[in-house]
């Protein structure tokens, strides 16, 4: 299927093709992000630059892992303009658009992965 989000190939050369090990972590992704993503929002809106960055630097290496190479022009779009700690639309929208590759990838996994 080519419209997901998502690429296991860079996860499934980490865990070194356990199945099992990669299920999990999939799991784990799926328990462990929308918090995240709860928490950059929050952040946005509170304008608080430097706990947005930290969470958006928090998620890169995950969203690497798992391949989710769609979401990330758009994390690195968020990450250079919020260094500039000015806010804009663009800015709201490259976080909503990211939030929300991440949240169908989410569904994606649970439902061809799980």
């Amino acid at each position: 299927m080519s419209d997901l989000h998502y690429n296991l190939e860079p996860l499934n050369n980490l865990v070194d093709g356990n199945l099992q090990f990669q299920r999990t972590l999939i799991e784990l992704f799926n328990q462990t992000t929308p918090p995240i993503l709860q928490d950059i929002q929050d952040n946005y809106l509170k304008k608080d630059w430097k706990s947005l960055y930290l969470h958006l630097h928090k998620i890169k290496p995950t969203i690497d892992s798992m391949g989710i190479h769609v979401a990330k022009p758009y994390l690195q779009a968020v990450m250079q303009e919020v260094v500039k700690e000015k806010d804009s639309v663009e800015l709201q929208k490259q976080i909503t658009q990211f939030c929300n590759i991440i949240l169908e990838t989410i569904e994606q996994l649970k439902t061809n992965e799980l």
